[in-house]
């Protein structure tokens, strides 16, 4: 994971791994700065495409996992991390989904190809009460 805590833009925080699950850190502050960058654009791009739903939901923080190919499509299904077994039942969890699926490719990341260690893994934190 980053240094510093993750920044939010529209209830929508990201971290981001590598393939591994291992956090990466910052090897200099250019790296740092690429790795603020990479956030800074799938802030962007997702939360463009996110709607909240009209329904009250007792967990409105919803974690979903996806991996990327290098040209930013979406490799396999995104992964509901948290809360586990919610994802057919949880109305923040179905739109948060629909949301990485509407964005998909994510071509933006094209430009950061050569930092794709950084974002070919990641993990996508969706809170509504932050758009509340």
């Amino acid at each position: 994971m980053m240094t510093a805590a993750p920044a939010r833009i529209l209830g929508l925080c990201l971290a981001l791994f590598c393939a591994a699950g291992a956090p990466v850190h910052a090897s200099s502050a250019q790296s740092q700065e690429v790795e603020t960058e990479i956030v800074e654009v799938l802030h962007r791009t997702i939360a463009a495409c996110w709607s909240l739903p009209a329904t009250q939901v007792a967990q409105p923080v919803v974690t979903y996992r996806i991996h990327l190919a290098l040209d930013g499509a979406l490799i396999g299904e995104p992964e509901l991390v948290a809360p586990t077994g919610e994802d057919g039942k949880n109305p923040i969890a179905a739109s948060a989904r629909r949301a990485i699926l509407r964005c998909a490719p994510f071509t933006a990341m094209q430009p950061y190809a050569e930092s794709y260690d950084v974002w070919k893994q990641i993990d996508l934190r969706f809170d509504a009460s932050d758009l509340r």
